[in-house]
This record gives structure tokens, sequence and C-alpha cells, in this order.
């Protein structure tokens, strides 16, 4: 995703919450703006913001503290009235953002939420079809060409983040499996702070699921494809083990985790450990060469 389209959701987002506090003039203006930063052809600089159709010095200065820091002081104001996380629920057909945020202040605080109160039949059977179509573009596997075109995307924009030191595609991309349901990008950073500012901006990226300290999954859109991506950070010491566990398959890991037990060996997504000392992990050949095992190419896992 080129910077300008990650402005342009992020200018799409605000246009969101707008539109749930009413502001049908900012709301609109915001959205307007947005289609056009994301047709500009050229990078956006303080010079040429404000020739963009729709962008005035306002969302001038909105673009530009978004291309510096990941978010925006309009962005921070609007989600101290309102959670973001209510979005989540317009992947559900004929749930707009103020439904959305109806949902929210009568206790229903996201998609996964909206879901378990749907199962428990606590939802009106009229969103019946609707989330069950939503879940149903959740769990679809999605062919290779489609999903490493998104996941490759992804990572070109993880990498050119400050603070990175290594990034990666894993999960069954990695694997070059025929289909997938999700997208697993793997990043190492130099300190805290990069961690932190990391998870931030990858979550200015679509609709957020959910975020903690290492980890945030968002709902990403290319085109006209949606798919869950999970980013996962970690300290570079760990890049190699968390690479060789979130590349999967799940098999191929249980077998990894039983003969490194029968050597005396713990293995997990920070390294692999003997007793209480970390002997292995910056690299992903540490976990098989301390257990004695030759590296199998990803698709052979």
């Amino acid at each position: 995703m080129s910077q300008n389209h990650l402005i342009a959701e992020h200018l799409n987002k605000i246009a969101l919450l707008y539109q749930i506090k009413d502001d049908k003039w900012r709301a609109t203006a915001t959205s307007r703006a947005a289609e056009n930063v994301g047709r500009f052809r050229d990078p956006i600089t303080a010079e040429n913001a404000t020739k963009i159709d729709g962008v005035g010095t306002g969302l001038a200065e909105t673009i530009l503290e978004f291309q510096k820091t990941g978010t925006s002081e309009k962005w921070k104001r609007l989600t101290e009235e309102i959670d973001p996380q209510c979005l989540t629920m317009t992947v559900v057909k004929g749930i707009g953002p103020k439904t959305a945020w109806g949902f929210y202040q009568a206790g229903v605080k996201n998609f996964d939420s909206l879901v378990r109160y749907w199962k428990k039949g606590q939802i009106e059977d009229r969103w019946d079809e609707p989330i069950r179509q939503a879940l149903a573009r959740k769990e679809a596997r999605l062919p290779y060409a489609i999903a490493s075109h998104l996941a490759y995307t992804l990572l070109d924009s993880v990498k050119a983040q400050p603070g990175v030191m290594r990034a990666a595609v894993a999960g069954s991309v990695r694997r070059l499996a025929d289909t997938s349901k999700d997208l697993d990008i793997l990043a190492s950073v130099e300190s805290k702070e990069d961690r932190v500012r990391l998870l931030k901006t990858f979550s200015q990226w679509g609709k957020v699921i959910n975020q903690g300290q290492t980890k945030a999954s968002i709902w990403f859109t290319l085109g006209e494809t949606t798919m869950q991506a999970d980013l996962l950070v970690v300290s570079d010491d760990s890049f190699g083990a968390a690479l060789q566990y979130f590349t999967g398959s799940r098999e191929h890991n249980i077998s990894i985790r039983s003969k490194a037990q029968e050597l005396g060996y713990k293995v997990n997504e920070f390294g692999i450990y003997r007793g209480r000392t970390k002997v292995g992990g910056r690299n992903e050949e540490d976990i098989y060469n301390i257990i004695g095992i030759p590296m199998p190419a990803p698709e052979d896992r």
C-alpha cells in the first residue's frame, strides 16, 4: 500500500467518526479529500498538499502529521469521544458508522462482540444473514496469488517504518500454501518505543480487530479484497524463533517442540531454551541446528 493510500485510509476513518457525530459537512469533505489523496500520484509534501482538490490548510496539517507520526491530533481528539473499535462492525452489510455506535453504546463493542451476542440470540433477527455473510468472508480462504499480493504489500509498508530492523511474511503465505485465511507479518525493532509506534501505525492501515502490547490484528483492504492481517513485533534476538514458530504449520511445530523436549530443550516464539537459559533464536537456523534437524524449506513444513 502506497503512502498516499495509507493517508487516504486514515482520512476515511476520520470521516467515519464524523458520521457518527452527525457532522455531515466534515464527513463529506474529509471523505472527498481522502478519495483525491488516494488518486494523487506524487509524494505529498508541505508544498503540494493544498494543491490536492478538497485539501485545505487543516487537512494538509493532518496529512503531514500522519506522514511523520502514523497518526494525527484530529484522530486522537475524535477517538477520545468515540471508540474506533465500533467501526469493526461495519464489515456487516447494513451496519454503518452510526448503527455501529448505537450497538457500542448498548454494550456491543466490536465485531467479535457482535458475533458473541448474535450466537446467544441477543441480536435482532434482521441481522442474521448479514452477520452470517460477514463471518463467511472472515473465514474464507483466498488463493495464494491474492493473499501473497496483500501480504507483501503490507510487508513493504512495515519495512519502511522507523526502527524496524527485520521483517518477513510468515504463516501460510510463506509456506506457499494454495489458499490462506489470514496474513501473518513479523517484525523486529530496536526499542520498546519503536514497537509501540509500529503497532500504532499498523493499526491505522485498516479496521482494528484487536491490539495488544506485541501484536495487532486489522481488516486489511487492497482494491476489492479484504483479509485479516496480524502483525507480531518482537526484539531482534527473537526474530528467528518467531519466524519459525509463526511460519508453521501446526503439525511441523509440534514435531519440532517434541524433538526439542527429547533433547532437554524448550522452544517457543521467543527462542530455544536449556532450562531458563536462552541458547538461540536470533536466526531461524538456530532452532534446527541446536536440535540437529536440517532446516526444511517453508513450503515443506
